[in-house]
């Protein structure tokens, strides 16, 4: 299951630990966080190193929008934890450079009759299929340029800047 931070009691690192920590022992489910500055808190890195820690706490969702952040998680947390970019077009770079990554891309819904392209562009990255991955990934770009102007231009408009 996909958790994210208690959006509005919750905002000391111990408080945002503890319901975690509290949803972990509840149940045996896989955790996967969501890091983003639309909550209001963003994961600092020693809170992301402690939830890292929790049992059932498998990975996270870099929904910072940095890719060099993105890149820093991976070398703080341990290797096993899946630390995935929101972008479905880095998903080919990372399971080519050995990474772990979850496609959980938003966009998925807006590519409506292009969707099998985001299909074969997985299928063809999980199968080390490079080339072919980037090729197919690319006919999506005109959709998601659309979308990164429309939707993140007006998200990190008014969104709060991430504190580590």
């Amino acid at each position: 299951m996909k958790v994210i931070n208690p959006v509005v009691q919750l905002k000391s690192n111990d408080e945002i630990y503890n319901g975690f920590k509290f949803i972990t022992d509840s149940s045996d489910l896989a955790v996967v966080l969501y890091r983003t500055t639309v909550l209001g808190k963003v994961l600092g890195w020693d809170l992301m190193q402690r939830l890292a820690g929790l049992e059932t706490v498998v990975g996270i969702k870099q929904g910072v929008m940095n890719r060099v952040e993105t890149l820093e998680i991976r070398n703080i947390i341990r290797p096993d934890f899946i630390v995935s970019d929101p972008f479905g077009t880095v998903f080919c770079d990372d399971l080519r450079k050995g990474g772990q990554a979850l496609f959980a891309e938003l966009s998925y819904i807006l590519y409506g009759k292009k969707r099998h392209i985001v299909k074969d562009y997985m299928a063809l990255s999980a199968a080390g299929k490079w080339e072919e991955a980037y090729q197919a990934s690319e006919q999506l770009n005109d959709i998601r340029e659309f979308y990164n102007e429309v939707l993140f231009g007006l998200w990190f408009k008014h969104s709060p800047m991430p504190v580590h």
